[in-house]
């Protein structure tokens, strides 16, 4: 009896080492290897990235012929405006 103990907990401690060699990666590395193909693709397109600020200040528009985008600081996103919509009079909201 005693045998089968000793040979189950051995057994159960090698289970134990090899489960705690994990490779996979974690969180915080696979969000620092998106925020590098991120700047990587911005790089290699020639994005040129401009601030809110900016946006704003160019009553919300981009240049595509710079290929501008703006950031936008609290969700992270990237956008271009290629063409601004035109509102009708009375319409205050997206038709679609």
């Amino acid at each position: 009896m005693k045998k089968n103990f000793l040979i189950a907990f051995v057994l159960m401690g090698i289970g134990l080492f090899f489960h705690s060699c994990d490779d996979s990666k974690t969180y915080a590395e696979m969000k620092e290897e998106e925020k590098d193909a991120i700047n990587n693709f911005i790089n290699e397109e020639k994005i040129q990235v401009i601030s809110e600020q900016v946006f704003k200040a160019q009553n919300e528009t981009t240049d595509t012929a710079k290929n501008e985008f703006v950031l936008f600081d609290e969700s992270g996103v990237y956008m271009q405006i290629i063409q601004k919509g035109r509102k009708s009079s009375g319409q205050s909201f997206l038709a679609f």
